[in-house]
């Protein structure tokens, strides 16, 4: 009996034993999955679409939207505002801007861009005048004086501020649209070098107000084509700041809590125009954790096939993408809210002929993903 005893000893410390490893084996197994499925891949070979057109679009504007060339001109202070340092960039990282950049200009999916051309239709706003009545607030949204300030084509800048508005009209629906602003003026501002400037923020209890200031410079063609040639704006259309700006409101108005939208633009007693408005934060509603800014930089490097784990590098293709030396410095504090708006001009104001694989990827991120994520 003892020696049996001794042998059940064995086999129980032994059955315990496999027991263990088994389980540490499992443990390591699970934690290591989920480490790769957090991180992913550091680098890809930005691959946007396994199949695409053989052909490619080309630029109007040679090399000056090249990203790598923007990091190395200090005149674009790119780093300095991203508190990035150029030597802390790799080879791989180099190659990587270089893959999509080189992927990115086979030509988009005419498929997708006959669905974007269809977004124009219904017409909704036949006018001016039309936009002006139908969309009108707290105050006026004053479309007029900024068509007849544009030094371009009063009608064709019309034409496209109509067709843009009937685009968002049809795809995020007339309730948004309407209560997007409260109040878009044109007039002087503070800082001359500023073009146009959106603001956000909290009135009274529930209250929360957004508008719009145009400024001089607003509808000045000869600006927008000045800023896209040396590569600062990603397109050189006469619309280009409307619609940047417009960018910023529909990137505050998702980041709002769908059930808290109720309020945006309501309870605005007493408010006055936007020009003399200072700055407010919201107060009583919600915001979802993640702006869709930088959402939009997460999705695109999680497109080009960069794991969540690596950031930078999921800047870096999202940065490739959006061709835009002003989008990728962001604001004087960095961020990814210029890149936001940046790439939403980009997608909405690109000519068919230059609309290549990158164009394409931010139209599936605003006609689906944005909308999916945020429920718009």
């Amino acid at each position: 009996m003892a020696k049996k005893a001794v042998n059940w000893s064995m086999i129980i410390t032994l059955i315990i034993g496999i027991v263990l490893v088994v389980v540490l084996g499992v443990v390591v197994w699970y934690v290591l999955k989920v480490k790769t499925e957090d991180t992913g891949n550091k680098y890809s070979a930005c691959l946007l679409y396994e199949e695409h057109s053989p052909d490619k679009v080309s630029s109007d504007r040679g090399q000056k939207a090249e990203l790598i060339r923007q990091l190395q001109d200090p005149n674009f202070k790119i780093l300095q505002k991203q508190k990035l340092n150029y030597n802390d960039f790799t080879t791989d990282d180099f190659n990587l801007i270089k893959a999509c950049e080189s992927n990115m200009v086979y030509k988009a999916s005419q498929t997708a861009i006959n669905t974007f051309q269809d977004l124009s239709v219904p017409i909704v706003f036949n006018s001016v005048s039309d936009l002006e009545r139908e969309l009108k607030n707290n105050y006026d949204l004053d479309f007029t004086s900024l068509v007849n300030s544009t030094t371009g084509d009063k009608i064709a800048f019309a034409n496209n501020t109509l067709d843009f508005f009937n685009k968002l009209n049809n795809l995020y629906g007339n309730k948004m649209l309407k209560s997007i602003l409260y109040n878009l003026e044109t007039g002087s501002m503070v800082d001359p070098q500023v073009v146009a400037v959106t603001k956000f923020g909290g009135w009274s209890s529930y209250g929360v107000y957004q508008c719009m200031v145009l400024g001089p410079r607003a509808a000045d063609v000869n600006l927008a084509r000045q800023q896209y040639d040396i590569g600062y704006w990603s397109t050189k259309m006469d619309i280009n700041t409307l619609v940047h700006e417009m960018g910023h409101a529909l990137s505050n108005y998702s980041w709002t809590y769908a059930s808290d939208r109720q309020y945006f633009n309501k309870n605005l007693g007493g408010i006055p125009t936007c020009q003399s408005l200072n700055y407010g934060k919201p107060t009583r509603v919600r915001i979802y954790n993640e702006s869709p800014n930088d959402y939009l930089v997460r999705y695109l490097g999680q497109r080009a096939g960069i794991g969540n784990g690596y950031p930078l590098q999921q800047k870096l293709a999202a940065w490739s993408f959006v061709q835009s030396g002003y989008g990728r410095g962001g604001s004087d504090t960095g961020g990814n809210g210029e890149l936001f708006a940046e790439a939403f001009a980009q997608w909405l104001l690109t000519p068919d002929n230059q609309k290549g694989l990158n164009w394409q990827v931010l139209n599936d991120f605003y006609t689906n993903a944005l909308k999916q994520e945020y429920a718009l």
